[in-house]
């Protein structure tokens, strides 16, 4: 799976942010592949904030059992 897919690779602008990377920022979905079955904790995501996009605001994210091991990339 490429890290692109994953929201924790790299902060992300909510204004630009799609459905699917809402859903896995919001926990619906596993924020590594966005499947919905066994969603467990998985770290942290980060979207940018401020005039300036240089504050960042953390969301704790789910992922699958599969990802499981794959932890947060920050």
């Amino acid at each position: 799976m490429p890290t692109s897919t994953d929201v924790r690779a790299i902060p992300l602008d909510l204004m630009y942010a799609t459905i699917e990377q809402s859903r896995r920022l919001s926990g619906e979905a596993c924020a590594r592949c966005g499947g919905t079955s066994g969603l467990r904790p998985g770290g942290m995501a980060y979207t940018v904030t401020g005039p300036d996009g240089q504050g960042r605001l953390a969301w704790p994210v789910r992922v699958c059992a599969e990802h499981a091991g794959t932890g947060g990339t920050w």
